[in-house]
């Protein structure tokens, strides 16, 4: 007599599957502000903020500063560059800092930050005119080279008529050539001149030596 073959015994539960290890759920922290980003930072944002007349930058606007920081930086595609709200959260930290910092200024402290100056001549603005030294001023160094030439210029014509003979010709009535020779082209009373029109006058009339 046969025996009974066993049963098949039933296939093991399948396990769940394992989940992959996760990725960890930090963000990456964005790399801190080099000294030259800052800089160019500040700059930008100034040159920016000056042509709105000291308005308040739009999101657009902000783009155009941070390619600007990235483009003085020296940055291609690869780098790692700022971002237009990363620029706009930099400034609004510098702006607070300044803040502190003026009012340790301002109640007899020193001030050690190295953005002090940068941002104080961002929030003051330009010099005003009457601030300035006077070269400076638009059209004074200008206008002085002119005055100096045209001074130039009246000697070395006052020296040519003097070689020639001394004086300046009368006009034809007489009355016009005088006036010119008196007052000379550039409106200085010439009295070399004058001189030597009356030693002239008296060469002609037998009165001279």
């Amino acid at each position: 007599m046969s025996t009974p073959s066993p049963s098949p015994s039933p296939p093991p539960p399948l396990s769940p599957p394992t989940n992959p290890t996760p990725l960890s759920s930090k963000k990456t922290q964005p790399l801190p502000w080099t000294h030259q980003e800052t800089t160019h930072l500040i700059q930008s944002y100034q040159e920016k903020w000056y042509s709105l007349k000291r308005g308040q930058l739009k999101a657009s606007q902000w783009e155009e500063v941070a390619v600007t920081v990235a483009a003085r930086c020296g940055y291609d595609y690869n780098h790692p560059s700022k971002s237009a709200v990363q620029c706009r959260h930099k400034m609004e930290k510098l702006r607070r800092r300044y803040r502190d910092e003026k009012r340790v200024v301002a109640l007899g402290g020193t001030c050690y930050w190295q953005y002090f100056d940068l941002m104080d001549s961002l929030e003051r603005g330009p010099l005003p005119i009457s601030a300035q030294p006077l070269a400076r001023v638009c059209g004074v160094v200008v206008l002085r080279g002119f005055r100096g030439r045209q001074r130039r210029r009246g000697r070395e014509r006052r020296l040519r008529r003097r070689r020639g003979g001394g004086g300046r010709r009368r006009g034809g009535n007489g009355v016009g050539g005088a006036n010119k020779g008196f007052f000379g082209e550039d409106g200085e009373v010439g009295e070399e001149e004058v001189g030597g029109d009356e030693r002239n006058r008296e060469v002609e009339n037998g009165d001279g030596e």
